[in-house]
């Protein structure tokens, strides 16, 4: 399951060596362009969302509608 935690200092480590790879040609330029079109926070941010929808729809999935009304309070 995703865990909505995750450490900053792993993805700067990993920013490094993508940063370090790319100015030896290790990698394409296609590579970098991709792993640069998102900020970290935002996967981040998408994820939890991902991972709260999924929770939802399995609680809304599982709880008939009459309890859903009575508990809204």
């Amino acid at each position: 399951m995703f865990s909505p935690y995750h450490q900053f200092s792993n993805c700067r480590k990993l920013e490094n060596i993508v940063n370090t790879l790319n100015t030896q040609g290790e990698i394409s330029r296609e590579v970098f362009i991709a792993f640069n079109r998102y900020h970290f926070a935002l996967v981040h941010k998408l994820k939890c969302a991902k991972s709260q929808v999924d929770n939802l729809d399995s609680l809304l999935s599982t709880t008939s509608s009459q309890e859903i009304i009575s508990d809204s309070s």
